[in-house]
């Protein structure tokens, strides 16, 4: 194995001229910027693929990728496109391109940490063998999931791109858990708070249940 040297980690001759033997073949490669390549005459499919030459563009963001390919018209396809729905629909009203949603069974979620990133165990921050001051405990954890405004995060983000569940298996629908539910609810939040111990220090804010804290 050879070791490249960390200077030239980002352009190793071997990335920069790549040798395959897919659909197309290595033409260009601009880091950042673009990809070039040209059909393979060899591929073992006949007749595919379908076009002759292959560009795919590279860095900038989110938004300049949809309106290169909605409204300037300069790409002709472009994926997982993370822009809110209210401006992929003024550029699919301002331009020649088509927004085109496919369900998928992709998630997008919100992950506790229950160990404390601010206590350092061993050289590890995060170690297993801490715990979240906070999020450690299930009643904090069951109130946040209900301070999660799903609908509202369908509604204003993400629109025609994606639902609010809360299933990690989501799609095929048949394989979709009936039993499980979101539900939005500060109220509800604050009495599972209470319960557990948790005591208001302000209006909307609550002490751990510890006197020092």
């Amino acid at each position: 194995m050879r070791i490249i040297p960390a200077a030239n980690r980002a352009t190793p001759p071997t990335n920069l001229k790549p040798v395959g033997t897919g659909a197309y073949l290595f033409v260009d490669f601009k880091p950042g910027d673009t990809v070039l390549a040209k059909l393979n005459p060899n591929y073992h499919v006949p007749n595919r693929p379908y076009f002759d030459t292959l560009e795919v563009k590279g860095g900038g963001d989110a938004v300049s990728a949809a309106r290169a390919v909605l409204q300037t018209g300069e790409y002709d396809y472009a994926w997982n496109m993370q822009v809110e729905d209210e401006i992929l629909t003024r550029l699919e009203n301002a331009g020649g391109g088509k927004v085109s949603i496919v369900p998928t069974g992709n998630i997008e979620f919100m992950a506790l940490n229950v160990t404390d990133p601010a206590v350092e165990v061993d050289g590890e921050r995060s170690s297993i063998k801490t715990r979240h001051p906070l999020f450690s405990d299930p009643a904090v954890r069951q109130a946040v999931n209900l301070l999660i405004d799903r609908a509202s995060i369908e509604k204003y983000i993400y629109g025609r791109t994606a639902v609010a569940t809360a299933n990690f298996v989501n799609n095929p629908e048949r394989f979709r858990s009936k039993n499980t539910k979101f539900e939005f609810n500060i109220e509800k939040a604050n009495q599972i708070l209470e319960v557990a111990g948790w005591k208001k220090k302000a209006r909307t804010a609550f002490a751990p249940r510890t006197a020092n804290r």
